[in-house]
């Protein structure tokens, strides 16, 4: 299956990572999600794209990771640097995947997660946190991007389609770390209408100078 075909990139993969931000145009496919996360950690997105392209090009799903010889997968991955670690890294996410792949209603607690400055409860446990590889940045990138699809209650991770009336999208409880992610909640919320705390997710009124700039195209912020 090309890129092109992978309804997970909706059209040209290029066009794609050209258009949107990286999470954005994977954001159906959890796949994509987790494999990107294991090679963005520690490398800029620059880097990490092209390699990122042509590793879901030639391994387009769990099966076919957790079947890769892991010196052609650490010969892919050498440009990131890291390359021994993280190649025997996907192939265990693979294998992992394909016995017991994410589903939902199962959920599995990840130790340090969430960070302990923020209040912990009970259902801190999610749907990846068994999958070999998976941190903070790919279980916030899960969580913000399609923990609610995953579940069925909305068929994006902006709530489009939900019915609930108590119904609020998972994006909203996400206090991560990563400076993208921390970036995009930030314009995320003031699209809503508030300035938001990347501490500890505390919420202000957004007054109309913040509000502009939330108005105007990202690439131009």
């Amino acid at each position: 299956m090309s890129l092109q075909e992978n309804p997970g990139l909706g059209g040209s993969a290029h066009a794609a990572f050209v258009d949107l931000p990286v999470l954005e145009s994977i954001a159906h496919n959890l796949y994509f999600l987790v494999v990107q996360a294991i090679l963005w950690n520690q490398t800029h997105g620059k880097q990490a794209r092209p390699i990122f392209l042509a590793l879901i090009e030639r391994y387009p799903d769990p099966k076919s990771l957790s079947k890769a010889s892991l010196e052609e997968l650490t010969e892919l991955l050498r440009p990131l640097g890291l390359h021994n670690i993280r190649a025997s890294r996907c192939i265990a996410l693979g294998i992992c995947w394909d016995k017991d792949p994410p589903t939902p209603g199962r959920q599995h607690r990840r130790k340090g997660y969430p960070r302990a400055s923020l209040a912990a409860s009970e259902d801190d446990a999610y749907e990846i946190g068994h999958l070999p590889g998976v941190g903070p940045y790919a279980l916030d990138s899960f969580r913000i991007f399609h923990r609610d699809e995953m579940r069925g209650l909305a068929k994006d991770w902006l709530g489009t389609g939900a019915t609930g009336e108590d119904f609020e999208p998972e994006w909203k409880r996400v206090v991560p770390l990563d400076k993208e992610l921390r970036a995009y909640l930030k314009w995320r919320w003031l699209k809503e209408g508030f300035v938001w705390n990347e501490e500890n997710g505390n919420l202000t009124a957004a007054d109309e100078g913040f509000l502009a700039v939330a108005a105007r195209p990202r690439d131009e912020r």
